[in-house]
């Protein structure tokens, strides 16, 4: 299932329970920004498809991303894609 912006997602068998809106995808099917309604706080999500799950779509499609997570470089997505076995296929030139 396509996670968007302003998603209400979960985590399966993940304690203790919470649920964060999404605030921003950053590369479909690997990386979220995602705020907890249930600790007030955001964080950084990165998807499993066996674990992650929607609860409500367009729960809050106005949400915003933190401030301070908007500053991650794209290098440091690439090293991310690498490090979770995302990105097989990239190569460094």
């Amino acid at each position: 299932m396509k996670i968007n912006k302003g998603d209400l997602v979960g985590f399966k068998d993940v304690e203790p329970a919470n649920a964060y809106v999404i605030t921003k995808v950053v590369r479909e099917d690997r990386f979220y920004f995602g705020y907890s309604i249930i600790f007030k706080r955001h964080r950084f999500i990165v998807h499993d498809p066996e674990k992650l799950y929607v609860i409500c779509p367009e729960y809050d499609l106005d949400i915003e991303p933190d401030e301070s997570m908007r500053t991650i470089s794209t290098e440091m997505y690439d090293a991310l894609d690498r490090l979770f076995g995302f990105a097989e296929d990239l190569t460094d030139d």
